[in-house]
């Protein structure tokens, strides 16, 4: 069964255009405390690699398939495009933890292959360590165990890849893998580490050692964690609440504000951008 050239981009979602920053070598957006990383640099010299840089990302299904497509800025072909490792990771119990991981080493292929494809599944629910999404120290062993790859074909048509001109890669993945009609999904462009059983990295990697994007940061440049980007958790088939750990929609606390009516008693809202304004009040 091999997946069909969809139409169309379901979901979508945009990512940060570090391009515009590079000459000055640094990136906006990156959160080494949230697993959220935007650093499309190597390590220390900082120098660019487009085909790491996520722009635009979307997801589509049907019956047999779940489709990504994956948006960079550019990909030189003259220099081997895409040598870069794609992936996404499907969260479907919601609790920050990646559940299945799909991961393929790029192939110049604008065929569907199954070439250097994987699927990967935590066996023992420890990506993400202790505390799911947050650096914590306990990397567990992330993604254990292979449920595909060039030696374990028992299902040799689960996961598959193209590339589509010098910007996009498509992945598919079988839906009966996933499982799932709702989910979280983040995607990876990985050209540095590119271990998931080192998942979630900012478990594996102490932020000293991590490095920075972040020009005024203590630990600029990028170091052990260079030549990536991946997003945060986006919500797949449902409202997301903003409490959702490591998702794209947050919910902000604003500032007290004190009640006319009692000075020992002051107002606590939060709001969120699906949820409306949510104020109580709070005596001493």
């Amino acid at each position: 069964m091999v997946p069909k050239n969809l139409g169309g981009q379901g979901q979508v979602k945009n990512e940060i255009d570090t391009s515009h920053l590079a000459d000055r070598k640094f990136a906006l957006g990156d959160s080494y405390h949230r697993g959220n990383f935007e650093r499309p640099f190597t390590k220390t010299e900082m120098v660019y690699l487009p085909e790491t840089d996520l722009i635009v990302l979307a997801l589509s299904r049907s019956n047999d398939f779940i489709y990504l497509e994956i948006e960079v800025f550019s990909g030189n072909e003259d220099s081997g495009f895409p040598s870069s490792t794609y992936g996404v990771e499907f969260d479907t119990d919601m609790d920050g933890r990646g559940d299945i991981l799909l991961w393929a080493k790029g192939v110049d292929s604008e065929e569907w292959t199954v070439e250097n494809v994987s699927v990967l599944s935590d066996s023992n629910n420890d990506v993400g360590g202790t505390n799911p999404v947050i650096p914590d120290g306990n990397s567990g062993d992330g993604y254990d165990e292979v449920l595909f790859s060039k030696d374990k074909m028992d299902d040799p048509d689960m996961a598959w890849q193209r590339k589509e001109a010098s910007d996009k890669i498509h992945l598919a993945i079988k839906t009966s893998i996933v499982d799932a009609s709702v989910f979280m999904w983040k995607a990876w462009a990985d050209s540095g580490v590119a271990d998931p059983t080192l998942f979630d990295y900012n478990d594996y990697y102490a932020e000293s050692q991590a490095g920075s994007p972040t020009q005024n940061h203590e630990f600029y440049p990028v170091e052990k964690l260079n030549s990536m980007d991946s997003t945060c958790w986006i919500a797949y088939n449902f409202t997301p609440t903003g409490y959702e750990p490591g998702g794209c929609v947050i919910v902000k606390p604003i500032a007290p504000v004190d009640s006319p009516k009692s000075p020992n008693c002051r107002r606590v809202c939060t709001s969120g951008a699906v949820a409306a304004v949510v104020c109580t009040t709070v005596c001493d």
